[in-house]
């Protein structure tokens, strides 16, 4: 008997706490969006019925039970109204509503989906975000000029904080531009959210995605680096001694003889003895999008900025976007791979990242590093890595990809390494992603250097195949020369 009263003195501190926290101690759940929400929820159980309220009391809220339950409901509330970001295409979201520690039953779709029907609450919608809150700054994302606004009633960014109204229809449009690239249907949150959708106004449910598509052709050399929703950059380092660090270019790995590297195989049927590699004309095919919200509208092709594309073995598709090549393209030139050493390698080995004009020898061992960023969240991403025919993927075999974390940095982040599958073809490699996450992320692979000669390859290129016109290409950055050991100077 005495168990059972002890049990019930520290669970009614526990919820008196849980519930109505102290703002001297922070009230607790610093940054954690979803539980607060779930606090919430919880709040307005209670305090939404004579019940309610007497239970809260039963645990431990007393003297004003009433009032306390709201004033931890407003505080709540207005804390997950500071913590709402801006949408680059309109509507609001919550990045790190689960990301990135999730949760098994805990994604975006979930935790969105709690949060618009908290801010549809008749009790939260008359909580106003207080004055002297921080307000978003002002320069917070807008849509890119020339594409067509939001229609009217929809929240924008604003010199104040945006009320809770206007966050649960911001979240509804997230809710819809989030389905155009992700696979929700088997979400156990899905019919949720599709119900908290059709609840939004006409202003929400009447708008629309709109895309145009431009084609054209440019050669290889040509190829600048665009993107929609993605960008992506391929950076070569090799391993070399320690003690070789600042030997220069001809410092290399000491590797072995191509023979010893083939393990009885042979070097890939597009190699072309001697040095170029190329299997069609040095043409390639691009098409250039532009994808915006509209409402019913259209967008103007005055709006497409020019950016070349290139993938595929010689003659290939690609995209830009007007919402991310204004003035005709990013440029990436094979300068911009300015030389340096890294750590990271094996032990008594560091990595040089090689410069443009840099001489590589036959036996090297080549880092390949793919470096990503998303802008959200996307389902179905398929990342096409051709290489030069001089190299050879050190694992040859086609396997499951990532999940493992990254190097750990100096100010004790990391990152992760999305799940996917590597599939080795005899001229690139391609990594398939059912999930791909937001933010930046770096892909690598090794290769052998097996033969001399002068070689170059098409850009890498990364794009959602659920919605085609988010992707992203690298430019044409230089060729690749290579000798034998003995020659590199």
């Amino acid at each position: 008997m005495m168990a059972v009263k002890e049990n019930l003195k520290e669970f009614k501190t526990f919820a008196s706490h849980y519930l109505t926290p102290s703002a001297k101690d922070g009230r607790g759940l610093q940054g954690m969006i979803l539980q607060k929400a779930r606090r919430i929820a919880t709040l307005l159980n209670l305090a939404s019925s004579r019940d309610g309220k007497a239970l809260a009391s039963a645990w431990g809220i007393t003297f004003g039970t009433g009032a306390k339950l709201r004033k931890s409901l407003e505080a709540d509330v207005l804390s997950l109204v500071e913590y709402a970001v801006s949408h680059p295409s309109g509507g609001w979201y919550y990045p790190d509503a689960v990301m990135p520690q999730r949760g098994l039953l805990e994604n975006e779709l979930y935790a969105h989906t709690i949060l618009c029907d908290i801010f549809d609450d008749e009790s939260v919608r008359t909580v106003a975000p207080s004055a002297g809150l921080p307000t978003p700054s002002a320069g917070l994302p807008t849509l890119s000029a020339g594409l067509p606004t939001l229609s009217a009633g929809l929240p924008t960014p604003s010199a104040g904080l945006p009320t809770p109204s206007a966050l649960a229809d911001g979240i509804r449009l997230w809710i819809m531009l989030q389905k155009e690239t992700q696979d929700w249907d088997t979400d156990p949150a899905f019919v949720d959210a599709v119900g908290v959708v059709l609840r939004g106004g006409d202003s929400v449910l009447g708008t629309r995605v709109v895309s145009l598509t431009k084609t054209y052709r440019s050669e290889i050399s040509g190829i600048k680096a665009a993107g929609n929703g993605f960008s992506i950059e391929r950076r070569f380092y090799r391993e070399i001694p320690a003690t070789s660090a600042t030997s220069g270019p001809e410092a290399t790995s000491g590797a072995a003889s191509p023979a010893s590297l083939d393990d009885g195989g042979s070097v890939s049927p597009v190699s072309l003895a001697g040095g170029e590699t190329a299997s069609g004309p040095a043409v390639t095919d691009g098409t250039s999008t532009a994808s915006s919200l509209a409402s019913g509208g259209s967008v103007s092709p005055a709006s497409l900025a020019g950016g070349e594309t290139a993938s595929g073995p010689a003659v290939t598709d690609g995209t830009s976007t007007a919402s991310s090549l204004s003035g005709g393209g990013r440029s990436a030139s094979p300068a911009s791979l300015a030389a340096g050493v890294q750590s990271g390698s094996a032990a008594g080995r560091i990595r040089e990242e090689i410069s443009e004009g840099t001489e590589l020898a036959v036996g090297d061992k080549i880092i390949a590093e793919y470096r990503i960023s998303s802008d959200e969240n996307r389902s179905f991403v398929r990342l096409s890595a051709p290489r030069e025919a001089s190299f050879r993927p050190v694992d040859q075999l086609s396997r499951n990809y990532g999940w493992w974390l990254g190097i750990i940095r100096l100010d004790g982040s990391f990152s992760i390494t999305p799940q996917g599958y590597r599939n080795v073809k005899s001229d690139r490699t391609e990594y398939y992603f059912d999930v791909y996450p937001e933010d930046k992320t770096v892909i690598r692979e090794e290769f052998f250097v097996t033969q001399e000669g002068t070689f170059k390859a098409p850009v890498v290129t990364i794009e959602s195949l659920y919605a085609p016109h988010y992707r992203a290409n690298d430019g044409f950055r230089s060729s690749v020369r290579t000798k034998f050991m003995e020659k590199v100077k």
